[in-house]
């Protein structure tokens, strides 16, 4: 009686170790640009603006792991509309080896409002970032 209780201690020992999560590290942000418009940082922020001094934002998600095993990251964008017509557009679904970035520009007809991301890794939804699109700064 006492190893079948061994047993099944071990089973649910090596059970949990193979249920590890690994830890992603999600920045979501905009683009920085000098004055001849060369990337030049990263500005971690869900306040997006449409048009900054003239020129359309580039935005979007930096995800990271330590390791350096591949994963998968899809994207699935919800754009503002009136609640009984969501409207979602589907992101290209990439192998990453490390580290990898969705990235995204808006153009001077995007409507301004509340915004989501959903992140799935390994297609599995791993975390909706919401954000907002601004008017001209």
């Amino acid at each position: 009686m006492n190893y079948s209780i061994f047993i099944i201690f071990l089973f649910f020992v090596q059970v949990s170790t193979c249920a590890v999560e690994v830890d992603y590290n999600l920045e979501f942000g905009l683009v920085l640009h000098d004055e001849y418009g060369t990337p030049v940082g990263f500005e971690e922020t869900t306040y997006i603006p449409i048009n900054k001094l003239g020129k359309d934002s580039l935005y979007g998600l930096i995800i990271s792991k330590e390791s350096e095993e591949n994963f998968t990251i899809g994207s699935v964008h919800i754009l503002p509309n009136n609640p009984s017509n969501t409207q979602k557009i589907m992101g290209k679904t990439m192998v990453i080896n490390g580290k990898g970035a969705v990235f995204m520009k808006t153009q001077r007809d995007d409507m301004p409002g509340d915004y989501a991301m959903e992140l799935y890794i390994n297609g599995v939804l791993y975390k909706t970032i919401k954000y907002h699109l601004l008017s001209e700064i």
